[in-house]
């Protein structure tokens, strides 16, 4: 068998040292694809309203930051600020905010909750997630 440094299972990089800089960078390159998108329908005269945009970013964005939340809110701070990154880039977009509007305020006029928020709820929710070592050990011997 050959040893690899980060192995994708069900849908999330993992690496060996559960960094999940991996991870975050897709998500990242994921994300900005749907920012993208969220900048070519939304115009001036001519754009999506301000609740088709926040239901693009629910649907794009935030459904994919959500998945697998809670194995990954253990990752940096650093890690982890690349993400709230996105979500107040696209809130900025759906509610035409300027740029050095604050995401808290921004999550309040669009009703969500900030990611941070989201992933304790997700723990919650679903309770806790079991150690990723005895997981992928288990994963091993099927």
């Amino acid at each position: 068998m050959k040893f690899e440094k980060v192995v994708k299972y069900l849908g999330m990089y993992l690496d060996s040292q559960m960094l999940f800089t991996h991870h975050i960078k897709h998500l990242n390159d994921k994300c900005h694809k749907g920012l993208n998108l969220m900048r070519a329908v939304k115009g001036t005269k001519f754009g999506c309203n301000k609740q088709s945009l926040l239901l693009l970013y629910k649907s794009l964005i935030q459904s994919q930051l959500d998945y697998g939340a809670p194995v990954y809110q253990s990752a940096s701070k650093a890690q982890l600020a690349k993400l709230d990154i996105i979500q107040g880039k696209a809130l900025r977009i759906a509610l035409g905010a300027l740029p050095s509007t604050n995401v808290e305020l921004l999550c309040v006029e669009a009703g969500v909750l900030p990611l941070r928020l989201r992933r304790e709820e997700q723990v919650l929710r679903f309770g806790r997630v079991p150690r990723l070592g005895r997981v992928l050990g288990r994963v091993g011997r099927i």
